[in-house]
């Protein structure tokens, strides 16, 4: 449970971040479907909606995010919504937290590029959003909301698995050669 804490302080962030060239890293296979499920927001998660979303002005210069209302994540403001089963939850949450970075390897932050389609919205058994990830699978960048969400270590490794779920569940928008 040490190394989970640990891991889970190392690697979780309520900043915007992304990597100019994501390095790859491996799979750990460390954290079993009933372990992740002792994680926020996992533990609390009565369901998961990955999402696409579009500018809510297209004439605006502002940066593209989330919509919102009321200072809350809008999820009727979503242009595509899909809550995912049991498997593609399972795949989704092992994708989220059993990637660790190669040893030796460098980050570094880069913050032009940020435009976020895609999302992941997790719901507690009334419905109410607990927390989200906003992706930028262009420029490899995240926002998470809120900075106790659980995650593992995002690399190009880990968003290329992720776009193969989004894709798998129907959504479209925000994937390669899809992002007007």
């Amino acid at each position: 449970m040490k190394l989970v804490t640990l891991i889970a302080i190392v690697f979780s962030t309520s900043c915007v971040f992304a990597q100019e060239d994501p390095p790859t890293c491996i799979k750990s296979n460390k954290l079993k479907p009933a372990d992740i499920r002792k994680l926020f927001p996992y533990n609390q998660a009565a369901s998961i909606r990955i999402v696409s979303f579009k500018r809510e002005d297209p004439d605006s210069d502002e940066r593209r995010k989330i919509p919102l209302k009321e200072g809350k994540v809008n999820p009727e403001r979503m242009f595509e919504s899909v809550t995912l089963n049991e498997t593609l939850r399972v795949k989704l949450e092992d994708v989220l937290l059993n990637y660790i970075s190669r040893p030796g390897v460098k980050y570094g932050e880069v913050y032009a590029c940020y435009e976020p389609r895609n999302a992941i919205l997790f719901f507690d058994k009334s419905e109410n959003i607990i927390g989200y990830i906003e992706l930028c699978f262009d420029c490899y960048g995240l926002k998470i909301e809120p900075g106790t969400i659980f995650l593992g270590m995002f690399c190009s490794t880990t968003y290329n698995e992720m776009k193969k779920i989004f894709i798998e569940a129907g959504i479209t928008y925000g994937m390669k050669g899809n992002m007007q």
